[in-house]
């Protein structure tokens, strides 16, 4: 029986395909910490990254129940299949099931635990979805399916069309990225008892804000940090775990001590009060 997916995710996208001890130190540190839900996706360094982690879990002495794998697909990047193909989505049965397929082998196993559709493909036919699901379910290829920054709209019509309706939803959410706070998805994932998995949730350390924001986000971590007596970079992780949606953030880092040391952000009795002052930091103004 798969062991249930731990509330910290494992974003696979920038292992080092080309250092496979390396992939293993990474391993090993989430696999210390309770860490055991690694996501992928197809298109993740051309495919290497899965190919990478499949050359090194079961050289670890690891049991495929004992790790929850997801991966996406839907992303065909330009240059595929031809010089002039453009970047697009493709959501046709062929596509999913092919690449599913390609997936499990690059990985080196027989299912994925979770697979999410990577982006919304605007042709999307939820039917033609439905019956790639349904073909990869009950061929034991796939046990559970989601989504990634989909919008509601786009959730409820493809739910409409699934016999089993979707488990999780990945989607940007940080102190920088409020909009699943603000436009109701986080509201239809509690509702609809769907995991809200975020990613970048540590906001790539605030490259993207503006001078005003950041500082304002940095003063506002220092003083937390000294009151919870962590890392600033953990309280803006304990930030996102404290939202009742119960977020399961990807953590991205390659440095095994900040894997081994992100655990704490889940141990903290964060505050409320604490929560709204770093919100009214990202806004710049306090809330009506």
């Amino acid at each position: 029986m798969t062991h249930s997916p731990s509330r910290l995710i494992y974003g696979c996208m920038r292992l080092p395909t080309h250092d496979l001890a390396a992939c293993r130190q990474i391993l090993q540190a989430c696999l210390d910490v309770g860490i055991n839900h690694f996501d992928q996706a197809d298109i993740y360094g051309g495919g290497q990254c899965e190919k990478a982690f499949g050359d090194t879990w079961k050289h670890m002495g690891v049991q495929r129940h004992e790790i929850v794998l997801t991966s996406k697909c839907g992303i065909v990047l330009n240059g595929q299949p031809h010089p002039a193909s453009p970047k697009r989505y493709d959501f046709s049965r062929a596509h999913i099931v092919t690449s599913v397929e390609n997936s499990l082998r690059r990985l080196d196993t027989d299912y994925l635990d979770q697979l999410l559709l990577h982006r919304p493909d605007f042709l999307m036919d939820p039917h033609e979805v439905a019956e790639a699901f349904s073909q990869l379910q009950q061929s034991g290829k796939v046990r559970n399916f989601g989504v990634s920054n989909f919008t509601r709209s786009q959730v409820d019509l493809l739910n409409g069309a699934l016999q089993e309706t979707v488990i999780a939803h990945q989607s940007e959410f940080s102190l920088l990225n409020l909009k699943s706070l603000e436009d109701g998805t986080l509201d239809q994932c509690m509702a609809q008892g769907i995991q809200y998995q975020a990613w970048s949730p540590l906001a790539g350390s605030f490259g993207e804000a503006t001078d005003s924001q950041r500082a304002r986000l940095q003063q506002e971590l220092v003083i937390q940090a000294e009151k919870y007596q962590l890392e600033s970079w953990l309280v803006a992780l304990a930030w996102v775990l404290k939202h009742p949606a119960r977020i399961h953030p990807l953590l991205g880092t390659t440095r095994p001590e900040r894997i081994l040391s992100s655990i704490s952000a889940l141990e903290i009795d964060y505050h409320r009060e604490d929560w709204y002052a770093l919100l009214e930091a990202s806004r710049g103004v306090e809330v009506a």
